[in-house]
Order: structure tokens, then C-alpha cells, then sequence
């Protein structure tokens, strides 16, 4: 299990607690798959963080998925670098950060 941010939450990522808003009411269960709209309300409700459960290693991710997924996250990553970064050194580091981003998202995605 780890600790993110809603801001970090990827769709197809699996709620590893439940998730109750401050006066209590469960908003999600444990084993929910995160989307686009579960991942705005904990926003709204002001939830600050997602405990995620670990996806399992599997070495069965081609490069061609890891090329889609990254089709499908770019604008979330792009998001947390401000846009697509200019130097050479950021370049390499959101490069970085995009693949790996990819792969746990393949990786979520294998486990529901």
C-alpha cells in the first residue's frame, strides 16, 4: 500500500482503505477502482490523501502497452511539471517520471 495525493491518483488505481469525509460518511470502499469523477469528489470533499493499493510486479508489460498507457497519462504528467519541461535535465527526469507513471498504470490496471 502507498500513501498519494488525489492530485497523483491515476484512473484504474485501487483504493487499498475506505475513504470517509470529515463527518464520517464513507465515500469510497476499500478495493474501488479510482476514475475521472471518483478522483475529482475527493477533491471536492477536501480528502487530502488515497491509500493505493500496490500493484502486484508483473513482467508481462510490453513496451508498445507502456507506449499507450503513456498516450493516456501524458496530460496528468504534464500537469505536475507545469507543462513539458524546456532544459535537457527536466526533459530526462519527466521522461522518467512519464514511463514509470505508465507502468504502474498498466500495473493497476492488470490487477482489477
Amino acid at each position: 500500500m502507498k500513501i498519494i495525493s488525489p492530485k497523483d491518483a491515476l484512473e484504474g488505481m485501487v483504493i487499498a482503505r475506505d475513504i470517509y469525509n470529515p463527518q464520517g460518511q464513507r465515500l469510497l470502499t476499500k478495493g474501488a477502482v479510482l476514475t475521472t469523477a471518483t478522483i475529482n469528489a475527493m477533491t471536492r470533499y477536501n480528502i487530502t490523501t488515497l491509500a493505493i493499493e500496490d500493484a502486484e510486479v508483473k513482467n508481462d508489460i510490453s513496451d508498445k502497452d507502456i507506449a499507450q498507457a503513456k498516450e493516456k497519462i501524458i496530460g496528468h504528467v504534464k500537469k505536475r511539471f507545469n507543462g513539458e519541461p524546456q532544459d535537457q535535465m527536466m526533459k530526462i527526469i519527466f521522461e522518467t517520471a512519464l514511463k514509470l507513471e505508465a507502468v504502474e498504470y498498466l500495473k493497476c490496471q492488470k490487477k482489477t
